[in-house]
């Protein structure tokens, strides 16, 4: 399992939605004063994107994090 520390963005339609990730919390705290808009609300949240769960759901590359090929085996 991969843990990383993700940037994610609370949408106007209550949705959130990963922007950035990053291996160590201090540098997406870091990002994140750098880029924050006034209007935006960020979050910086432990993630595992290849947890027990989500590996299970995952079948093919997920189009909507833009990482084509990203669940082919090596």
């Amino acid at each position: 399992m991969k843990l990383g520390w993700y940037v994610f963005m609370h949408r106007p339609d209550g949705g959130v939605m990963p922007i950035a990730g990053f291996w160590r919390k201090r540098t997406a705290l870091r990002w994140v004063e750098d880029n924050a808009e006034p209007d935006q609300q960020l979050e910086v949240r432990r993630f595992g994107w290849w947890s027990a769960d989500i590996a299970g759901q995952r079948k093919a590359s997920d189009p909507a994090s833009g990482c084509q090929g990203s669940d082919e085996r090596r």
